[in-house]
């Protein structure tokens, strides 16, 4: 049960209407089941009848979700052949970006795609590509269509018709952690004049299905979870000066428990609890450390990343 910091009181005695609209809808008070007072604090235990739907639409209403960057992998294969544009992708995107998160356009990261084929079959490969690409979420997956036999009795001349299947799963791309996986078939074949389209809409007609599934099991689940802030250092040569700012960083005002994700090649990357309002004046003190040989140039930030590179002095 969720009650707002609007809810009111009324010499002792709550309003139950009033608690309801503050609440966006999320539960009805059936009744009261019991109601104490020690000095000034009402004691209240209700009985109450949730819908998570509600919830849902007080969540995308808050912006809650417009902190976490979605990045969606869906290749597609019919007739053991790539499909260009995948079908499913798309609609996985649609339904992410149209519940409120920050989806990333595919294009941001075609060519890292293109150069890397295992970002489908490894999980090290996914993640290192959406972390260049700012994702927190990866949608890895594969759909595959393929021609169905004629039941029509001929009804169906010169058309051609198409069955299709589609599995995802959704990674946290900081922790690796799977936080739902699922698939859906498509339930009757798809019709078009030409096999290929017939199979893209088998596809997305079974991605409209799976991608609701994906977005409400998301919603929920994302919104119990804290986002931590993101710094991406570049230029740092080696792993001394890597530790070296990690340490810094460690000691930043508002700053806890800062972790270190990765360190490759001449880029670190650190997590830390920062408080979305409080990236600005951090990104400002981080400017400040001190480090032989090095100035820390601040070049990004919003409310959940900052990028940082190091200049030779």
């Amino acid at each position: 049960y969720y009650v707002t910091s609007q809810t009111q009181t009324e010499n002792y005695a709550v309003i139950h209407s009033r608690i309801v609209a503050d609440a966006g809808g999320l539960a009805v008070i059936r009744n009261t089941v019991a109601e104490t007072r020690e000095g000034e604090i009402l004691k209240l235990t209700l009985e109450v009848a949730v819908s998570p739907m509600p919830l849902m639409h007080l969540i995308r209403q808050n912006g809650m979700l417009r902190s976490w960057r979605v990045m969606v992998v869906i290749p597609e294969i019919h007739l053991r052949n790539p499909a260009p544009d995948p079908a499913g992708e798309t609609e996985f995107i649609r339904q992410f970006a149209e519940a409120g998160f920050k989806t990333i356009d595919p294009e941001v990261y075609a060519s890292l795609r293109r150069n890397d084929k295992t970002i489908t079959t490894s999980l090290a490969a996914a993640k290192k590509i959406a972390l260049k690409a700012g994702a927190d979420i990866i949608i890895l997956g594969e759909a595959f269509s393929e021609r169905a036999a004629d039941a029509s009795g001929g009804l169906a001349s010169g058309m051609v018709g198409c069955n299709a299947r589609i599995e995802a799963k959704a990674i946290l791309v900081d922790t690796g952690e799977i936080i739902h996986a699922d698939g859906v078939n498509s339930r009757v074949p798809t019709l078009h004049t030409s096999e290929v389209l017939a199979g893209k809409k088998a596809i997305q007609s079974a991605a409209v299905e799976l991608a609701e599934k994906f977005v409400a099991k998301l919603v929920l689940r994302l919104a119990s979870l804290k986002r931590p802030a993101t710094l991406f250092v570049s230029g740092v040569p080696d792993a001394a000066t890597a530790r070296a700012f990690e340490k810094a960083a460690a000691k930043l005002p508002q700053t806890r428990r800062v972790r270190r994700e990765e360190f490759s090649q001449d880029m670190l990357v650190l997590e830390a609890d920062i408080a979305g309002d409080d990236i600005a004046r951090v990104a400002e003190q981080a400017e400040k450390i001190q480090l032989p040989g090095f100035r820390v140039k601040l070049t990004a930030t919003s409310r959940h990343l900052m990028r940082f590179v190091l200049v030779p002095q």
